[in-house]
């Protein structure tokens, strides 16, 4: 009788271990998931952010454009009477403005670098836009 009670508490021992092994195997699963659920977090925040900067600057540009547009138009229509120092050129000074990069955590700023660099990129190419619009509409206003 005695053995088969210490068989017993063996095996209840043996059972006791594998359950705490995978009760610490399974808390280890759940700190992962709360850490890779933070992280996804911050980067849809990054990401919300970046689509709010772009949707500003692309609103911005539309509105450079309608206005270069609009002085095209009207110098078009004027009569080319006097000479090209009189004209005025539109006022182009909001085109080298720029709006600073969204705020980023010291986790985000090693897997966002590159794409950090893209946007710099972007409005890299967005202010060549500009210049390269200001001198159609100076173009326009010589011819």
């Amino acid at each position: 009788r005695t053995d088969i009670l210490r068989s017993q508490l063996e095996w209840l021992r043996a059972e006791q271990r594998a359950e705490k092994e995978q009760l610490h195997k399974l808390e280890g699963s759940l700190s992962d998931s709360l850490l890779l659920e933070k992280k996804v977090q911050r980067k849809a925040a990054k990401q919300r952010e970046l689509r709010d900067f772009h949707q500003q600057r692309a609103f911005e540009v539309d509105r450079k454009i309608g206005m270069l547009r609009q002085e095209i138009n009207s110098q078009e229509s004027r009569p080319r009477a006097g000479s090209v120092a009189s004209r005025t050129q539109p006022n182009l000074s909001t085109s080298s403005q720029s709006f600073p990069p969204p705020a980023l955590s010291k986790d985000d700023k090693a897997s966002t670098a590159l794409e950090l660099d893209k946007t710099r990129g972007r409005q890299t190419e967005l202010n060549q836009f500009d210049a390269t619009a200001a001198a159609a509409v100076a173009a326009a206003v010589e011819a």
